[in-house]
């Protein structure tokens, strides 16, 4: 790991035996930073990982919608450190990359095939977050186009055509 120098650090407190401060703004995420303590006797250096910022979702601009249906989500670090898109999941299902949009406070997203109700979880180098609410999938509307048989005795085969029939 390659150590860079950034802003001086804010100490937050000091003892005979601990030093705590503030990791600076400016710090790169994924590099080192060399602490340097210097003393009356004698000097020590050390090197510590900056880590990416965790995610954190606040809130969808929709609770429900079919697959295909556009979905933004709001929040803090969404993507990647180095810009690459996150893992984004609907109910444990994931989005494909390509459907994966926006920057690192929103995100729109296509609810993808074969997803299911529940959370909308995003997954950076940082860690996963989940959203405060449930998302549910709906189903899509039956409709019949043709009914082969409309009349019969018992135990007549009648066959419905149309669409979204499957889950009737």
């Amino acid at each position: 790991m390659e150590a860079m120098k950034c802003g001086a650090p804010v100490v937050a407190s000091n003892t005979s035996t601990s030093l705590s401060f503030v990791i600076p703004g400016d710090a790169a995420v994924g590099i080192g930073i060399t602490i340097s303590v210097v003393g009356q006797y004698g000097d020590d250096t050390s090197t510590i990982d900056v880590l990416p910022d965790v995610p954190t979702i606040t809130g969808l601009s929709v609770s429900e919608g079919l697959v295909g249906t556009a979905v933004t989500i709001s929040g803090s670090a969404l993507f990647n450190y180095d810009g690459t898109k996150p893992t984004v999941k609907f109910g444990g299902v994931a989005v494909g990359s390509a459907n994966v949009s926006g920057d690192n406070d929103s995100l729109t997203v296509v609810v993808p095939s074969g997803a299911i109700s529940g959370q909308v979880t995003v997954a950076t180098d940082g860690g996963t977050a989940s959203s405060p609410v449930v998302f549910t999938v709906l189903l899509p509307t039956p409709t019949i186009s043709s009914i082969a048989t409309t009349s019969g005795p018992v135990g007549t085969t009648v066959v419905i055509s149309g669409a979204h029939l499957a889950d009737v």
